[in-house]
């Protein structure tokens, strides 16, 4: 049986510690998903869970690119985002503009957040091929999420 194995970055440096504590045979890094410390074409499939959405709109090209770099030809690229459309509204939200809100979040104040729609979002992605598409609701939340293959 061929043996799996997985690398988990994050750019938080408590939470690879907790996940290294947790799982001591697994690989984590502490990184950014705009530079991602690995060679061209190194992974088969991606997940990127819940990340997208913290990042400015001037980053997610670059967000993509890296994705692009480290994933092999025909490889899948997992995402999800929070769909933020509806929390928007709400009284505890401070709009910066149309598309970028501040949510105090976890004993912080103002916690950054783009929110896509999921047009905007296949959009981004727009050099993949869409295998799937769709929205997941959980409880009161929910996430769009995109499978998608790297073309070529």
């Amino acid at each position: 049986m061929k043996e799996e194995n997985y690398t988990g970055v994050d750019n938080s440096e408590k939470l690879i510690k907790i996940a290294k504590e947790k799982y001591p045979k697994a690989d984590f890094k502490v990184a950014s998903a705009l530079e991602l410390p690995f060679d061209n074409e190194e992974f088969d499939l991606i997940y990127s869970l819940a990340v997208l959405h913290h990042l400015p709109k001037d980053y997610h090209n670059i967000f993509v690119q890296e994705a692009k770099r480290v994933l092999k030809k025909n490889g899948i690229l997992i995402l999800t985002i929070w769909n933020l459309q509806e929390r928007k509204e709400k009284q505890d939200v401070k709009k910066i503009s149309e598309k970028e809100i501040l949510i105090p979040w976890h004993g912080a104040e103002d916690h950054y957040f783009y929110v896509f729609d999921l047009e905007e979002l296949k959009n981004l992605f727009k050099d993949f091929t869409i295998i799937e598409e769709g929205e997941i609701k959980i409880k009161k939340f929910s996430n769009y999420y995109l499978i998608l293959k790297k073309n070529g």
